[in-house]
């Protein structure tokens, strides 16, 4: 996981890694708007936060725009791996033996 982290601040990402996830997460959210109980809870959250879909469309328009220099310096502001916990969790009576 460390070793993931440092290569994505040395090396950053790529633009197939940006596209996939854009992709992604424009695909998640038009499943979400699909679903009727969570278009209505989106709905009744936009409105307590005094926002509309609107104000969502401009958010997704917002994510298609990010670049790729603009993600890795992003990326690199934000993260710093040797100040990141990383911790792994499990059910230890289904973990194989180390071999």
């Amino acid at each position: 996981m460390r070793e993931e982290l440092a290569r994505a601040v040395t090396g950053g990402f790529t633009a197939a890694e940006l596209a996939g996830a854009k992709s992604g997460l424009m695909q998640q959210r038009q499943q979400t708007r699909a679903d009727d109980a969570a278009l209505a809870s989106g709905w009744t959250s936009y409105l307590y936060r005094n926002r509309t879909y609107e104000w969502s469309r401009q958010f997704e328009d917002k994510l298609m725009a990010v670049t790729l220099p603009q993600l890795n310096a992003a990326w690199r502001r934000a993260i710093d791996p040797k100040k990141l916990s990383v911790v792994m969790a499990g059910d230890e009576k289904k973990a194989r033996p180390a071999p």
